[in-house]
This record gives structure tokens, C-alpha cells and sequence, in this order.
């Protein structure tokens, strides 16, 4: 019998080791559940979804989360600029003359 695959899937921030049979370029068979427990039977997972992703070595998964991290980071200062020009243009405003 085969060993079963180990992939790394990043979920919610972390990084956990995860039981594959098989995988192809879009999907994996999973083993085992979020939570640890041997599945019944295998599960098609897409191996990239909008909350998750499977990477095939723990180093893999930790620059994934690193470039999404980047990405918050980026969009926080992004963020902070547009609400500090604003600050200032509300600032600048001066009450309306009066004929």
C-alpha cells in the first residue's frame, strides 16, 4: 500500500499537515478532516479556494500566508493614505462667503 500524500493546507491563518490519496493540478483527495479525523472516504477539495490552499512543503504554505499578509498590509496603508487625505481636505474647508 502506498504511503498517503502529505500536503500543507493554509486555512484561517494557520498551517496544518494534511492525509492525501491522490491530487491532480486543481484538486486534492483529503483524508483526514479539518479537525484531524480520518475520513470515511476521501473528499475532493479544490487545491486553491478564496479560504483555503494546499502547498506541497511547509515552506510553501508559510510564503503563501506571508504574501497574503504582505497583501493586507498593503491594502492597510492604502487605506490610511486615502483616509488621511481626506483628514486634510476636510481640514482645508473654510466656511462660505457671504454676499
Amino acid at each position: 500500500m502506498t504511503a498517503p500524500l502529505i500536503r500543507w493546507r493554509v486555512w484561517l491563518g494557520e498551517i496544518q499537515p494534511v492525509e492525501c490519496e491522490r491530487e491532480t493540478d486543481s484538486c486534492v483527495w483529503v483524508l483526514t478532516s479539518w479537525d484531524g479525523w480520518r475520513l470515511a472516504k476521501p473528499r475532493r477539495e479544490a487545491r486553491t479556494t478564496r479560504n483555503h490552499s494546499f502547498h506541497p512543503t511547509w515552506e510553501e504554505a508559510r510564503a503563501h500566508l506571508l504574501k497574503l499578509a504582505e497583501k493586507d498590509v498593503q491594502r492597510a496603508e492604502a487605506e490610511v493614505q486615502d483616509a488621511r487625505r481626506e483628514l486634510e481636505r476636510i481640514q482645508a474647508l473654510q466656511p462660505p462667503v457671504t454676499p
